[in-house]
């Protein structure tokens, strides 16, 4: 059944459906106890910050899923909106950590931010944490007057586990995959699409890293297969078990000719997430809605998560870009 209904990693949506899939795997996927050993990160230091809410409540049953927002010291809005998604494997990570410093460049240009905590790993599995990011677009549409956001310009950013993350959102908020969503964790009559989508090194075949890394000459940071792969712990299966599971969590299915602009940057010398994965997201993405919106940098030096993409200089390119693909420049 795999082979024709994955190729390359991407699932056949002729074929089948991401709630045959989830079907297919009822009762056979498990949490996994390692998952929960969460590594952690320094503090995110907001005291700059004047006008702020934390910890509010974006989704109804999620105990872990808390926004925090952020609005620039100056100005009365209402602001567009940057929908920030930690990394951490889907297994570690959080709101508050120092990940959250890039997209926060983005209040000196008067955007809102909104950065999320999601359900990891070892709690839930895929697609719980698409859900909740759903339900974080909804949450601000129906409460955008009383933060002071505009939500007619609302931008998914992440990386690593975030970026894939921020992708998937962006590439199913049309709602044409109700098993991806959940109208019970609140304010279900609100649209889950996002106008743009910036990723740093976004994961999509998962079961290609070590061939593509081999085809570069380096060699993996990370287990790639079976019960210690950080993706099983996501999809509760080893992802060689289930070709078409981890399709699934594959950005690349979902592409279609109405995508928002993307904005995507990976480093060549990343050994967790190979920079091919990034070159043939764009790829794709340029072939369905057009070259001039996908903006694709390749950073020849750069490893994963190095902080250089964390720079003033390199977030205020990626605000050009944004701003440039939403004609806000």
């Amino acid at each position: 059944m795999e082979r024709k209904t994955v190729n390359e990693g991407v699932l056949d949506l002729t074929r089948t459906t991401p709630a045959a899939v989830l079907a297919r795997y009822a009762g056979r996927r498990r949490l996994y106890p390692q998952s929960v050993m969460r590594a952690t990160n320094p503090d995110l230091d907001h005291r700059y910050i004047r006008r702020k809410w934390l910890n509010v409540p974006y989704a109804q049953g999620c105990p872990r899923a808390l926004m925090d927002i952020y609005l620039p010291n100056d100005g009365e809005g209402p602001f567009p909106v940057i929908l920030f998604a930690h990394g951490g494997g889907y297994f570690t990570g959080r709101k508050d950590d120092y990940e959250t410093y890039p997209p926060l460049e983005g209040l000196k240009r008067g955007y809102a931010v909104c950065a999320i905590d999601y359900t990891l790993s070892g709690e839930a599995l895929f697609p719980r944490p698409l859900q909740e990011a759903k339900a974080a677009v909804r949450f601000i549409r129906a409460n955008a007057a009383r933060y002071r956001l505009d939500p007619s310009c609302l931008i998914a950013w992440g990386m690593s586990a975030g970026a894939n993350l921020a992708a998937l959102l962006a590439l199913t908020g049309d709602g044409r995959y109700p098993e991806l969503d959940d109208p019970a964790m609140g304010w279900a009559d609100q649209p889950s699409h996002v106008d743009a989508c910036m990723i740093w090194f976004c994961p999509t075949t998962f079961a290609m890293v070590e061939a593509q890394l081999a085809q570069s000459g380096l060699q993996s940071a990370m287990i790639t297969r079976g019960d210690d792969y950080v993706l099983a712990w996501e999809l509760g299966l080893p992802v060689e078990d289930a070709p078409d599971l981890a399709a699934l969590v594959n950005p690349e299915t979902y592409i279609t000719p109405q995508a928002p602009p993307f904005v995507i940057q990976h480093g060549r010398q990343d050994v967790i997430v190979p920079w091919q994965q990034g070159e043939r997201l764009a790829s794709r993405l340029r072939a369905a809605i057009g070259e001039e919106r996908v903006r694709w940098t390749l950073f020849e030096d750069y490893d994963h998560a190095d902080r250089r993409f964390e720079t003033m200089h390199n977030c205020s390119l990626v605000l050009d870009q944004l701003e440039a693909l939403l004609g806000r420049g």
